[in-house]
């Protein structure tokens, strides 16, 4: 790929580490992208990018047409969200890693025993994961969180009552 910087990445990152990072999205999304139709790539664009449908249009064309741009949009975007997480101190190290995790189907049956079943296509996502350090002697951890997995999100719990009660 082209050596372009990635405008969101800063002095956070090494050009190296970014250069390696638009190689591993760019595997990851060569597999990622065959589950999905145009149609879907766009409505996956306008929910993990929180872009407009005309960019979304705009990225999914890239996506086929032009690749090496989208993945520096992609890890733009990345770099982005991982900025904004940072705590307005000054960082002394970072100790992190692009996550990928892979789109799956899934069967789900809610609620459990109701013999109701509901199919998800859950869409895969990546992630910048790991720790950041501060002066200060504080540390962030960055992690990926599935919230947006419907079958990670039901959950059933039992408590048995006190002793002594009924």
């Amino acid at each position: 790929m082209n050596r372009v910087p990635v405008p969101a990445a800063g002095k956070l990152f090494s050009t190296e580490q970014l250069e390696q990072w638009k190689d591993e999205i760019a595997a990851w999304w060569g597999k990622e992208k065959l589950r999905y139709d145009h149609k879907r790539i766009v409505e996956l664009f306008r929910n993990w990018f929180k872009v407009s449908k005309d960019e979304a249009i705009e990225m999914e064309f890239n996506s086929r047409e032009d690749p090496e741009k989208f993945i520096e949009q992609f890890l733009d975007s990345l770099v982005t969200d991982f900025k904004k997480k940072l705590h307005k101190r000054q960082v002394v190290r970072i100790d992190v890693k692009m996550s990928f995790q892979f789109g799956a189907f899934a069967t789900t049956e809610f609620p459990a025993g109701s013999g109701r079943e509901y199919q998800h296509d859950v869409p895969g996502h990546a992630g910048i994961v790991g720790q950041v350090y501060y002066r200060d002697g504080s540390k962030q951890t960055m992690f990926q969180r599935f919230i947006s997995h419907p079958f990670w999100q039901y959950s059933h719990q039992t408590a048995q009552p006190p002793v002594g009660r009924k």
